[in-house]
């Protein structure tokens, strides 16, 4: 049998990375970034989910911790810092012929200035019990869960 020899880089060719995302579930972290009493939401610009709702986050690299990950995501994405991260759980989403399984952190910022990056077109803070009932079932359980930490802490 012939293995497929590429170079280690963060990034992988779009057509294996295509073929990733049919044959096997994508690993992600997602951060419910709270400020206060609310959290931060993001409106998707590009597909996947072009114009949803959703948590600062993404795709985890190879050999990068996941709390690494969740601080890589949120300051590409929202140019937010966090003060403080925690694990909060892991849900799994099916979007289409995607397989999604994302760790999800909570995480506060003293500050809300958000800076977007090209991926999202709007975001907003909102109080949990004022997030929309259109938003994806995932989000809201994801939200749910972090805030349950948050109580705790």
């Amino acid at each position: 049998m012939r293995l497929l020899r590429l170079p280690i880089t963060k990034h992988i060719p779009k057509p294996l990375y295509w073929l990733c995302q049919k044959l096997l579930p994508i690993v992600t972290v997602d951060i419910v970034v709270v400020r206060g009493k609310k959290v931060l939401l993001l409106k998707r610009a590009i597909w996947p989910l072009r114009g949803d709702w959703v948590l600062p986050g993404g795709r985890i690299f190879r050999n990068e911790a996941l709390i690494d990950a969740a601080r890589r995501k949120l300051k590409q994405e929202t140019n937010l810092v966090p003060t403080l991260l925690t694990q909060c759980g892991a849900h799994e989403y099916f979007h289409g012929k995607r397989h999604c399984i994302s760790i999800t952190f909570l995480g506060f910022v003293n500050n809300d200035k958000v800076i977007l990056d090209f991926q999202h077109s709007d975001y907003i803070w909102m109080l949990p019990n004022q997030i929309p009932q259109d938003i994806s079932p995932v989000v809201k359980k994801q939200v749910h869960d972090a805030l349950k930490v948050k109580e705790r802490q």
